[in-house]
């Protein structure tokens, strides 16, 4: 009998290890490093974490103010064509960080190359379900450092009037 052959058997039998050691046994993440482990730990901080959550990122509020415009015309351009989906914002180095629109169906692959969370992806895939298209974007951040903001603004001029202006403008 080969040895994938006496691993299946034994993985069968359930004591399956590698030479004697045991088998590692995966561990839930506790530290809050997630958006919804922020806010948790927030609202009821234990005694034993003392860690302060870092204010938000003066990156995103900056760049969706000067934005704003550019910003809902992506999303309504994106949602026009694609459907529900989100505008990605990813700043790197010191370059102007370029919005890109991601339809749903790229949500989970988009985001799990970006290193976001599976906490994460979840939350953004709620904001995708519940925001209404002509009104609001859901606008994810992630920033130099690799923290990550997710928001959901109603935005004014809404995202049909920004995509109007730009549209526009090119004429």
């Amino acid at each position: 009998m080969g040895r994938q052959a006496k691993l299946r058997k034994q993985r069968a039998a359930g004591n399956a290890n590698n030479e004697g050691k045991p088998t590692p046994t995966p561990t839930q993440e506790s530290n809050g490093s997630s958006l919804w482990g922020k806010i948790r730990n927030f609202f009821s901080p234990s005694d034993s974490q003392t860690e302060e959550i870092p204010s938000p990122d003066s990156f995103n509020q900056d760049y969706s103010q000067e934005n704003l415009r550019l910003l809902g015309a992506v999303a309504w351009e994106g949602y026009q064509s694609q459907r529900r989906g989100f505008v990605l914002v990813v700043a790197q180095n010191d370059e102007s960080p370029q919005p890109t629109y991601v339809p749903r169906p790229s949500l989970r692959k988009t985001l799990r190359a970006q290193g976001v969370s599976s906490e994460d992806i979840k939350t953004i895939n709620q904001f995708i379900s519940e925001y209404e298209p002509r009104k609001a974007a859901v606008l994810v951040y992630i920033g130099r450092d690799g923290d990550i903001s997710i928001s959901n603004p109603t935005l004014e001029p809404s995202p049909p009037e920004c995509y109007d202006s730009f549209q526009q403008d090119e004429a």
